[in-house]
């Protein structure tokens, strides 16, 4: 997540993030950015495959509120599943 961070501070100075640790070592992303012109909500979720990512941008003149909701409950909910082409019962 910190090499994705530093590429979105390279991307413009006038952003606000702000970066949340859920209990299953995922982290929440929340940030504006200013030259893009888009709100964004990204979790980062690790498990053994690698880290993956689920995200939701919108660009502010079309932010609803209600949806915004449901997207981050969308992502607050997602969790990863092992790939049926590697995972191995014992």
């Amino acid at each position: 997540m910190e090499t994705w961070k530093d590429e979105l501070l390279k991307a413009g100075s006038k952003i606000d993030i702000k970066e949340e640790m859920v209990g299953d070592d995922s982290i929440i992303v929340t940030y504006r950015l200013s030259s893009a012109d888009e709100t964004c909500i990204r979790r980062f979720i690790k498990d053994e495959g690698g880290v993956f990512m689920i995200t939701y941008h919108v660009r502010p003149k079309f932010k609803k509120d209600e949806t915004i909701k449901i997207w981050e409950e969308i992502i607050r909910s997602a969790i990863s599943t092992p790939n049926i082409k590697t995972y191995k019962i014992a």
